[in-house]
Protein backbone atom coordinates (compact mmCIF):
# COMPACT_ATOMS: atom_id res chain seq x y z
CA UNK A 1 0.00 0.00 0.00
CA UNK A 2 1.40 3.36 -0.76
CA UNK A 3 0.56 5.92 1.43
CA UNK A 4 -1.47 9.05 -0.08
CA UNK A 5 1.01 11.79 2.19
CA UNK A 6 2.76 14.02 -0.09
CA UNK A 7 6.77 13.47 0.66
CA UNK A 8 8.91 16.87 1.33
CA UNK A 9 11.64 17.41 -1.05
CA UNK A 10 15.00 18.85 -0.84
CA UNK A 11 16.68 16.96 -3.78
CA UNK A 12 15.67 17.57 -7.68
CA UNK A 13 15.98 15.20 -10.17
CA UNK A 14 19.57 16.73 -11.40
CA UNK A 15 20.56 16.54 -7.42
CA UNK A 16 19.83 12.58 -7.43
CA UNK A 17 21.28 11.86 -10.46
CA UNK A 18 24.20 14.03 -9.88
CA UNK A 19 24.87 11.36 -6.40
CA UNK A 20 23.50 8.37 -8.55
CA UNK A 21 26.67 8.96 -10.86
CA UNK A 22 28.80 9.94 -8.17
CA UNK A 23 28.32 6.74 -6.56
CA UNK A 24 28.74 4.33 -9.84
CA UNK A 25 32.02 6.45 -9.97
CA UNK A 26 33.41 5.49 -6.21
CA UNK A 27 32.03 1.86 -7.03
CA UNK A 28 33.62 1.56 -10.10
CA UNK A 29 37.33 3.57 -9.47
CA UNK A 30 37.55 3.07 -5.10
CA UNK A 31 35.24 -0.10 -4.88
CA UNK A 32 34.10 -1.59 -1.59
CA UNK A 33 35.95 -3.65 1.24
CA UNK A 34 34.33 -7.13 1.64
CA UNK A 35 35.31 -9.43 4.13
CA UNK A 36 33.52 -12.22 3.35
CA UNK A 37 35.19 -14.84 1.55
CA UNK A 38 32.26 -16.32 -0.19
CA UNK A 39 30.42 -12.80 -1.18
CA UNK A 40 34.45 -12.21 -2.69
CA UNK A 41 33.39 -15.16 -4.71
CA UNK A 42 30.18 -14.91 -5.73
CA UNK A 43 30.97 -11.28 -6.61
CA UNK A 44 33.77 -12.11 -8.86
CA UNK A 45 31.61 -15.41 -10.43
CA UNK A 46 29.39 -12.25 -11.32
CA UNK A 47 31.90 -10.63 -13.28
CA UNK A 48 33.34 -7.56 -10.74
CA UNK A 49 36.81 -7.06 -10.15
CA UNK A 50 38.02 -8.86 -6.75
CA UNK A 51 41.49 -7.86 -4.94
CA UNK A 52 41.58 -10.79 -2.51
CA UNK A 53 44.61 -9.77 -1.19
CA UNK A 54 42.69 -6.55 -0.16
CA UNK A 55 39.41 -7.54 -0.23
CA UNK A 56 38.28 -4.37 -2.50
CA UNK A 57 35.32 -5.36 -5.09
CA UNK A 58 35.30 -2.88 -7.64
CA UNK A 59 31.90 -2.45 -9.70
CA UNK A 60 31.32 -1.46 -13.08
CA UNK A 61 28.26 0.69 -13.88
CA UNK A 62 26.81 -2.25 -16.33
CA UNK A 63 26.94 -4.74 -13.60
CA UNK A 64 25.67 -2.59 -10.79
CA UNK A 65 22.52 -1.60 -12.96
CA UNK A 66 21.97 -5.21 -14.20
CA UNK A 67 21.50 -6.17 -10.33
CA UNK A 68 19.26 -3.03 -9.54
CA UNK A 69 16.88 -4.10 -12.48
CA UNK A 70 16.83 -7.54 -11.26
CA UNK A 71 15.35 -6.37 -8.17
CA UNK A 72 12.03 -8.36 -6.87
CA UNK A 73 9.67 -4.97 -7.23
CA UNK A 74 8.84 -5.02 -4.17
CA UNK A 75 12.37 -4.78 -2.80
CA UNK A 76 12.61 -1.84 -0.11
CA UNK A 77 15.55 0.29 -0.05
CA UNK A 78 16.83 1.21 3.27
CA UNK A 79 19.83 3.27 4.76
CA UNK A 80 22.34 0.83 6.78
CA UNK A 81 20.59 2.20 10.12
CA UNK A 82 17.34 0.73 9.54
Amino acid sequence: MVSNKRMLRILDRSDLDAIHGATLEVLRTTGVMVKSDEALGLLENAGHEVDRKTGIVRMPETLVMDAVKGCRPNFKWHARSK
